[in-house]
């Protein structure tokens, strides 16, 4: 099934088959390998929001380094194993201690 543009939700994946050089194939599937992304999806998507930004708003060197290693760290965070992880419950607990505490803090103007 087809979605038509402007009908999709924000967020959804969409799965396309484009036609690239072999030399930019080749490009993007090298900063995968390298861990500069975690995808080919990544790649292009990262280099599409590049192309959004107005001229003036290009991202530092320092941006482009803290993002990349935000996604390393969460990748590698990711592929921890399943009883490293709270389920959903445990979750929400830890959260609303979390909460807990912030709000008490505020209370005592700290």
């Amino acid at each position: 099934m087809e979605i038509a543009a402007g009908k999709r939700e924000a967020g959804m994946n969409v799965k396309v088959s484009i036609e690239i050089s072999a030399r930019t194939f080749d490009r993007a599937e090298e900063l995968v390998r390298s861990g500069a992304y975690g995808s080919l999806s990544e790649v292009f998507e990262v280099g599409i929001d590049r192309i959004e930004l107005p001229q003036d708003e290009e991202p530092t060197e320092e941006q482009i380094v803290s993002v990349r290693s935000m996604a390393s760290e969460l990748r590698r965070r990711m592929a921890s194993p399943p009883d490293n992880w709270l389920d959903e419950e445990e979750f929400d607990r830890e959260l609303n201690k979390i909460f807990a505490y912030a709000d008490e803090q505020i209370k005592a103007g700290r």
